[in-house]
């Protein structure tokens, strides 16, 4: 049996997953727990929130560090945790993009910018790459989640990122 927190979050509490050691939210959900900066320890992929909880879901570079065999499921947990007409908005490495960047030497011989950028900073376990992101996948496995709006588009000041919105409409 999964716990879920049986909590009433006022409308317009939104939820970060994975803000870490800087979230921009005040409801932070990461796998460690840093006194101060996470309320909640948990994972992506199995949200401990009752569904409907949330008006908004963020996330900056945290799907890509769950393994993909579970990334769908984790974007299923977010449209669970989403009241109807909430939205979710994450940043996420285009690693279609990020290749073309590496087999066209963008940056010269900078071997461990492409390791960086490709695999995760590594500082720690949980930071690795798991999983591949494009927008072509993000716009199918967000609506195979049962989301209907969905936008995918270039990270503004990253040209290897992306940022993909989704609204949960009833």
């Amino acid at each position: 049996m999964k716990f879920r927190l049986v909590v009433d979050f006022p409308p317009g509490t939104i939820l970060e997953i994975g803000g870490g050691e800087n979230p921009a939210f005040p409801l932070n959900l990461d796998l460690r727990p840093i006194k101060g900066k996470v309320k909640v320890v948990g994972a992506a992929e199995s949200l401990p929130f009752r569904d409907g909880a949330f008006s908004g879901v963020f996330g900056r570079y945290v799907l890509e560090h769950v393994g993909w065999r579970k990334v769908r499921h984790a974007v299923s947990e977010i449209f669970r945790v989403l009241r109807p007409f909430g939205s979710v908005v994450l940043f996420l490495p285009n690693t279609e993009e990020q290749c073309r960047v590496v087999a066209e030497r963008r940056f010269g011989k900078d071997w461990d910018h492409y390791a960086q950028m490709l695999f995760g900073d590594q500082k720690y376990g949980e930071e690795a790459h798991k999983s591949f992101w494009c927008p072509e996948m993000a716009e199918e496995v967000f609506k195979a989640a049962g989301f209907k709006q969905v936008l995918v588009y270039p990270h503004p000041d990253t040209p290897t990122d992306m940022v993909v919105e989704a609204v949960k409409l009833p």
